[in-house]
């Protein structure tokens, strides 16, 4: 997960320099909550829950390890970015184990959902043989 992480926030940094992002651990989910209630104190109701303007930067929020998250928890978060889109607050929920463990359908047809299959012994073999040659050789060669 952490290798996917990141790859995700460098791709995210390169290719969306002005959104903000913040990663968010499980242990410390009153932050995230926390952290919302800020940028709400920073706008009208009325401006929170209109949808958002140009003057509003996207947030992008990666929350690690979300299955970790207590059910109540991501059902607050989900109707937090769905009442308020005026806040301008993308959620990214990086998860591991078995699909359907966290119900993500509070977030309504507005979820996004990939699921990454783990890598096939003869995948990791091939892995482990290319990591040990670069080791070996020194260098490192990749393929156009």
């Amino acid at each position: 997960l952490d290798h996917y992480v990141s790859l995700l926030l460098g791709r995210l940094r390169q290719q969306a320099p002005e959104a903000s992002l913040e990663v968010y651990f499980p242990a410390n989910t009153d932050s995230l909550l926390g952290r919302f209630n800020e940028v709400l104190a920073e706008q009208s109701v009325k401006q929170a829950v209109k949808g958002p303007t140009d003057a509003v930067r996207a947030q992008v929020w990666l929350v690690h390890d979300a299955q970790s998250l207590p059910e109540p928890e991501v059902q607050l978060l989900a109707r937090l970015i769905q009442n308020f889109p005026g806040a301008n607050i993308r959620a990214i929920l990086m998860m591991t184990g078995a699909p359907g463990k966290t119900s993500l359908s509070a977030f309504g047809r507005k979820i996004l959902r990939w699921d990454i299959e783990a890598p096939t012994e003869e995948q990791i073999q091939t892995a482990l043989e290319t990591a040990a040659d670069i080791k070996i050789s020194g260098q490192c060669h990749i393929p156009r």
